[in-house]
């Protein structure tokens, strides 16, 4: 590191009004400075407003506010040096200096630099690297520079502090969303055990359908039970938010999970599955799932549930309940005969 010569660096320039009048001048910036990178958290904005005030306070051919931690410095680069040491770091002489980020500036014809340590705290910010075509830089220029160096520190550091404090709001909103959803999905679960244990299985099966049609991320519910003629007959259904409900056919979710015996799960953006691009389409669905209802090793009924409203997120929970809500139906109802009888009430 190479310090400013004394002489240069007390360089009392100029004398009289024209001094005041230029410390005024860059006093008055200063205060720009702070007000331009203190009124935003964008962290690139507020570099660029800084650089531009910073010019606008020193005459500069050259000007860096080099960042900590945006990966682009060099370990021995004059801006890591002095942010990590804190102390300033004078090349009068370019051409021969050991930083080679200021070696650099010589090749684009810039003889002197000052690489000024931004800190908070402390806490290594960065550098300001600032450069001119001459040689030198006076007393007031460092000062000058010294200050523009604090404030955009302090600048730079309130943007890192909000954006944590950002990111905690973001992760404490989903954290809270997904407290709702557990909340709902387990005030559902107990709702339809109570339905199940209390009413009749008709009247449990739409209760079960309004629930699950009622939780976040679902619009429409259906219900079915296998005839003993083996075709699918719906038990119940239910729509949120008025969303229509998909006719049950071959192609439906439920159809086929009772032809596989296994869940069907359809999502969008999942184009490399042409059935469930091809069902979502044609049922007007954005996200759909269904569950076989299984007694005795045998699919005995199916409940689907799906989303109109754009929704495209099915979780384990909806799976989960829906799953519940399935072998709550077989025990009440007494396992696959008293199913059987329970769809003969709905064959028309």
């Amino acid at each position: 590191m190479t310090d400013p010569p004394a002489a240069l660096a007390s360089e009392p320039g100029p004398t009289g009004g024209g001094l005041s009048g230029e410390l005024a001048r860059r006093m008055e910036e200063l205060g720009a400075l702070a007000a331009d990178t203190f009124r935003t958290t964008d962290r690139a904005a507020l570099v660029e407003a800084a650089a531009r005030r910073i010019g606008a306070c020193c005459p500069l051919d050259h000007l860096v506010v080099g960042v900590l931690g945006d990966g682009t410095w060099h370990p021995r680069s004059a801006v890591r040096t002095a942010a990590e040491t804190g102390e300033l770091i004078y090349e009068p002489d370019t051409a021969v200096s050991p930083y080679p980020d200021v070696a650099e500036l010589a090749t684009r014809g810039l003889l002197s630099a000052v690489a000024i340590p931004m800190r908070s705290f402390e806490r290594p910010v960065g550098a300001l690297l600032a450069a001119r075509a001459t040689i030198g830089f006076t007393g007031p220029d460092l000062m000058t520079l010294d200050q523009a160096a604090a404030v955009t520190a302090a600048a730079l550091e309130l943007c890192r502090t909000t954006e944590i404090a950002q990111r905690a709001e973001t992760e404490r909103s989903k954290a809270a969303l997904i407290a709702d959803r557990r909340a709902d999905e387990l005030a559902a679960l107990h709702v339809v055990a109570n339905a199940f244990d209390r009413l009749d299985v008709g009247h449990a099966v739409t209760v079960t359908a309004g629930e699950l049609a009622a939780l976040r991320g679902i619009e429409v519910c259906r219900v079915c039970v296998v005839a003993p003629g083996g075709e699918l007959v719906t038990v119940a259904s239910a729509a949120s938010h008025g969303s229509p409900i998909p006719p049950l056919d071959p192609g439906s979710p439920d159809a086929l999970a009772l032809a596989t015996g296994d869940l069907v799960l359809w999502r969008r953006p999942d184009e490399a599955d042409l059935v469930a691009v091809e069902g979502l389409a044609r049922t007007k669905l954005t996200s759909a799932f269904a569950v076989p209802v299984v007694a005795d090793d045998t699919v005995v009924g199916t409940i689907m549930a799906g989303s109109t409203g754009g929704h495209r997120l099915v979780t384990d929970e909806h799976l989960l309940l829906a799953d519940l809500a399935g072998q709550l139906l077989v025990e009440a109802s007494g396992g696959a005969d008293g199913l059987h009888a329970l769809a003969a009430r709905y064959l028309v």
